[in-house]
């Protein structure tokens, strides 16, 4: 599992007027996690939280905005500023995108959250497990078309699996 940590730090506040307050943690340079959003865990005072995480650059909000992770702790309110913060990821549920409203955005965020309350995301990933598989990895990687979430999640899973079960070389 991926995590990230960091401290706290002040945002621009839009995700609180949206009603869905996040803790933004500033990115190291070398952080590679892949710009998405995630289901994830965040353990606050021994008590292990839901999160919804959106790893990137907010392009709705800002294009130019540095690379950083904003943090939705479902079931916790409180103030997050200057504390150390880990998260560790799970699974990835889509990609990063630019929404042409605040409203958009705002939807798409709930739908994120209940996507992750609801644990839709590990189900999809237990069919994923079950299914034959249908194409190789190179296919999927080269696949330009867009694809609904649940392939998305397939493909995610796909790609963990066949990096994880590959033989090792000899030397």
């Amino acid at each position: 599992m991926k995590r990230i940590e960091g401290i706290v730090v002040e945002g621009n506040r839009i995700g609180r007027t949206l009603g869905i307050p996040t803790a933004n943690i500033a990115l190291a340079a070398d952080n590679t996690t892949p710009n998405g959003v995630y289901a994830a865990e965040v353990t606050l005072n021994g008590v292990a939280y839901p999160a919804v995480v959106n790893v990137g650059c907010k392009p709705t909000i800002d294009n130019r905005a540095k690379r950083g992770a904003e943090v939705h702790i479902i079931g916790f309110e409180g103030d997050l500023y200057g504390r150390q913060l880990c998260v560790t990821l799970g699974d990835f549920l889509r990609s990063e995108q630019r929404f042409d409203s605040l409203e958009e955005l705002q939807a798409q965020i709930q739908q994120d959250i209940e996507l992750v309350k609801t644990d839709l995301h590990r189900l999809l990933n237990q069919i994923w497990k079950l299914l034959p598989m249908r194409e190789n990895k190179e296919n999927w990687q080269k696949q330009k078309v867009p694809i609904n979430r649940q392939e998305k999640i397939r493909k995610n899973q796909y790609i963990r699996r066949t990096q994880c079960n590959s033989p090792k070389q000899e030397k």
